[in-house]
This record gives C-alpha cells, structure tokens and sequence, in this order.
C-alpha cells in the first residue's frame, strides 16, 4: 500500500520529526507499540489511540505494556488485544524481534523499563518515541516531543492530526486521547495549555460519552480500594509542617489485607494537596523488593530533580517517581532527613 502525502510537511510542528511519516508510509510494516512500567491513563490511552491509527492506514500493530495496567482502564476499545509481558515473555519477544517499527509513548529513557528493556535494547526496528517527560534520553532520530503539553495522549493527537496522509479522528480515537488527557491532567487541572482546550474541544465533537469516561475512570473502584483510602488517610499520612510536606506509606501486609489490586492507589499521592500549606506530598508503597515513591508537588520545588537526585526516578517538574532499595522503615527516615535538607526550597 503506497500512501499518498497530500499535505505540507512544512506546516507539521516544529516537535514532530516528519522523517516517521516517511517510516509509515510505504508498505505495511510489522509495528509493535510499547509503555512504561506500571501503565497508567495516559499510557493506555496512547497506545490504544496509536493502534487504531496506524491499523487504520494499514499495518499490522501489537501493542506491549511490561505489566498489567489498572482494571478500571480495561473498559477501553481494543484494550483486551494488549499483551502483558510479564505475562507472555515469549510472545512479546518474537514481536519485538520481527518488528520493523517499534512506537515507545509516554517514556524516552527504554533503561527504566526493568527486563523488558533489554529486548527492546537489542530490536533491529526503528524506535519512535512519543513523549512529554523532561531530560530525553537519546536513542533514536525519530520522536514527537514536547514537554509543556498536558500528555502523551496530546501529542498523538498531533502526531495522528498532522500526518500528511490520513485526515481522521474516529471516536475510539478521541475516546482513548480523552482519557489520557484526562488522568494525566488530574481531570484538566495541571499543564494545560490554550492548546489542549482546543484539542478537547475538537475531541468533544466527535460524540465521545465524557461523561460514561469519566464514570469508568473514575467511580468504578471496589469497596475495599475505598477503605484502603480511608486507613490511608486516617492512620497512614503523616505531616511535616516546618517542610510543607505531607506522605502516605503503605505497607505489604495492609495492601494485603484491603486485597490491593493494581489501580487501586492511583491518585492517593494527590490528596495531602488538598491540605492548606501542603506543597509536597509522597506516597511510599512497600513491595517485595523495593518501595515505590510517587511524588507530587505545587509551585516552583521540583520532585523531578529530587527524584532523580536520591531515589533513581524521575519525570515531571510537579509529578515524579522513584524507588527505594532499603526497608519501609529506613525509607521514611531517610525521607525525613533529606526534605529537611531540602527546607530552603520548600517555602
């Protein structure tokens, strides 16, 4: 299938490499599409917005996630053709090596991405990264990225809308993108820009259900997850008021107890925010290896760059990851040494 282009390559933004519209526009190709560890809304909604569009214009696409993604995303169209890899090793391996193509959305560093990196590492495919996370990691030519966008999902929405041969938004398109600004935006609170309204505007158009999306991501928890919240919040969030700080840690046996499943502390880290003086807030899980971190902030601190400083992560100026290698325990106590280093630029 020879694609015709029909549009001024010149008009596409400055963030697009136009060279990946030359990758998917001869022959159909074998196109694998991949996202980071522990996927979230954004992640989801990227490859799945991606998949339909380039099965659309006539490729053969599997989509890759390293593990499972929450169940409240599992509503999304096509999201069931999603292969798990540390479900299905073999699978995803023969994928990636008979890939031509491979799309990495929403991560540019393939080095956090835990034993799944190593195959992609090692992939003869042309890597295409679709991503809006500061300090990019260079490993391939091809990319679409901006970091002052509200998400991932909003740069496929470019990269879809600028291709010089295809002129269509379908609604499981605008559907997945929808859901990716969304939960990545905190329901449109952080990081928008002109821009992302006139992409919601233009997705609102095309007969999406907003309000049965909003329904599905956001009030279809279990009754456990919520009285997880509330011993949350009630027992487990302590306060550091000479920091501005406030976190939440969570142990094995409680996520045991409350039957935690993956999703259920999506958003946790958020709620300390609400709290009046409270610019910082972190949520420390316990896992069999390591504590994962999730950190939040407001105004000028950046956990980005405390993240990576101290705990191997990284990601957003206001919104960050990392990890920990010592007990729950020696974690906080670390923690509480360290923000407190870090007062200065807490006030």
């Amino acid at each position: 299938m020879q694609l015709k282009i029909d549009k001024k390559l010149e008009k596409i933004p400055f963030y697009i490499e136009t060279e990946i519209y030359e990758l998917i526009s001869g022959q159909p190709k074998n196109i694998v599409i991949t996202t980071h560890i522990n996927p979230d809304g954004d992640a989801i909604g990227s490859i799945l917005a991606l998949y339909f569009f380039l099965k659309d214009i006539g490729h053969k696409v599997n989509m890759i996630c390293p593990n499972n993604f929450p169940d409240f995303l599992s509503w999304m169209p096509e999201s069931e053709k999603i292969i798990i890899f540390s479900h299905n090793h073999h699978k995803c391996i023969d994928l990636i090596n008979s890939a031509d193509i491979i799309f990495n959305c929403d991560y540019n560093d393939i080095n956090r991405l835990e034993s799944f990196s190593k195959y992609l590492k090692n992939a003869k495919a042309k890597h295409v990264v679709i991503d809006h996370h500061p300090d990019f990691y260079e490993y391939t030519k091809y990319k679409v990225y901006k970091t002052d966008v509200s998400a991932a999902a909003e740069l496929v929405y470019e990269f879809i809308t600028n291709c010089p041969f295809y002129n269509n938004i379908t609604n499981e398109m605008a559907t997945c993108i929808y859901v990716g600004m969304m939960t990545d935006s905190v329901e449109f609170s952080k990081n928008m820009k002109k821009r992302s309204f006139e992409i919601l505007a233009h997705l609102s158009s095309l007969q999406i259900n907003i309000e049965q999306i909003h329904n599905n991501v956001y009030d279809n928890y279990s009754f456990d997850r919520m009285r997880f919240l509330g011993l949350a919040l009630y027992k487990k969030m302590k306060i550091i008021p000479e920091c501005n700080t406030a976190y939440i840690y969570l142990s094995i046996d409680e996520q045991k107890k409350y039957n935690y499943q993956i999703g259920d502390t999506e958003g946790f880290v958020n709620f300390p925010l609400s709290i009046k003086g409270i610019k910082i807030s972190v949520l420390f899980i316990e896992k069999k290896d390591h504590i994962k971190i999730s950190f939040r902030s407001k105004g000028n601190f950046s956990v980005n760059e405390f993240a990576r400083k101290y705990y191997n992560g990284g990601g957003h100026k206001n919104a960050a990851g990392g990890k920990s290698f010592t007990s729950l325990k020696n974690t906080l106590i670390q923690f509480n040494k360290l923000i407190k280093q870090n007062i200065d630029n807490l006030k």
